[in-house]
């Protein structure tokens, strides 16, 4: 037997050098026009289904067959989201178990097909399945609430042509087929700071969201005071955060308010403290134990930044969980202090993490 081999999925990511060679480098208003009209080319390609699962099939070469579509290689991620919604179905409602994933897929394909199509004939809900160019990029529960990247982009842009200014700029935009994280950036227009005589005030607003159940659609207002080289302060009280489930006109309404009052006030945001936000930290633990270890914290402290970072390990998402963690564990003097601790890891030079990164391995290790 000639067993098939699912094709490459064409992913179609869209990454920062690509949209800014288009031109538009100088144009923030060109390149979030760029984003949108990539965003619908990305769209003319999606399809998606809502469909029992039970009458969907996996065949031979383990390619997905739903209805008379033509048979569809999985993303990873969407046959792991498919042995996660089989669990249930395998071991009893209410379960938090899955298929074995790293046994089903030593399997050879045709195996793999016959062992999962057993339980696809037993499941009882609907699926919602997400497709781009001919592959499965997403199985998803049916409540999915579908709010998509270009209808995102298009209430920024609204809400931008509100608010005209030649301060505005984009920082490091993010598109692909399945997320986007964007953030808009207003420069120079805040008030003075007292202490300098400068404009030291800014403000920028990030939009994310995800199409494949892998993140949540967030709509994030930053806000900076005081010197670029001490401190920093993330004020995010004009935030929005939903999971992708609920009413879709509710959470479009909400978003496009959040936009609008986000793009309505604040000062300048350091775009260092945005483009941090892209620059991964290796040896992520090692370095939030290095840091514990060099500025002291006790382990309530330390768990605190962790939980801070909300799972971002880049140099952002430090800086956003030792600005949090001040706030959640200390008072007056001693939360100002903490607060510029983040303003010294923002500036921190790609050597220090390294050296925290040995630092928190010595201590793991006692030395």
């Amino acid at each position: 037997m000639t067993t098939a081999t699912a094709p490459e999925l064409d992913m179609g990511h869209v990454f920062t050098e690509d949209l800014f060679q288009s031109g538009n480098a100088n144009d923030p208003i060109g390149a979030l026009d760029d984003l949108v009209e990539r965003a619908r080319v990305m769209d003319s390609h999606k399809v998606d289904f809502t469909e029992p699962a039970a009458t969907l099939q996996m065949d031979d070469a383990f390619l997905l067959r739903v209805g008379n579509v033509a048979p569809m290689p999985l993303r990873d991620s969407a046959e792991m989201q498919m042995y996660g919604r089989l669990g249930p179905v395998a071991f009893g409602s209410g379960t938090k178990k899955a298929l074995p994933a790293d046994y089903l897929r030593v399997l050879p394909p045709n195996i793999r097909a016959t062992a999962v199509n057993h339980h696809l004939g037993q499941a009882k809900k609907d699926w919602f399945i997400r497709t781009y160019k001919g592959g499965c990029r997403a199985i998803l529960h049916d409540g999915f609430t579908d709010i998509s990247n270009l209808e995102l982009l298009e209430l920024v842009q609204e809400g931008v042509a509100a608010r005209p200014t030649q301060d505005m700029a984009l920082v490091r935009p993010y598109l692909s087929p399945d997320s986007l994280n964007l953030r808009v950036l207003y420069k120079n227009v805040g008030g003075v700071d007292p202490r300098t005589g400068q404009r030291e005030w800014g403000w920028g607003t990030i939009i994310s969201n995800g199409e494949t159940g892998d993140h949540k659609i967030k709509v994030m207002p930053f806000i900076q005071r005081g010197s670029c080289t001490n401190s920093t302060v993330v004020n995010t009280d004009e935030s929005v955060e939903f999971i992708h489930k609920g009413s879709r006109e509710l959470k479009l309404l909400a978003i496009m308010k959040a936009i609008q009052e986000s793009l309505k006030v604040g000062a300048e945001v350091l775009q260092r403290m945005i483009a941090a936000h892209s620059e991964p930290v290796p040896d992520f633990e090692d370095v939030l134990a290095g840091l514990a270890r060099k500025y002291g914290w006790d382990k309530n402290t330390g768990s605190a930044v962790a939980v801070g970072t909300h799972g971002d390990r880049t140099i952002g998402g430090i800086v956003d969980g030792v600005t949090e963690a001040a706030w959640r564990t200390r008072v007056g003097d001693a939360q100002t202090e903490m607060e510029m601790v983040g303003g010294e890891i923002l500036q921190a030079s790609p050597d220090f993490f390294n050296r925290m990164g040995q630092y928190g391995r010595g201590a793991r290790l006692g030395l």
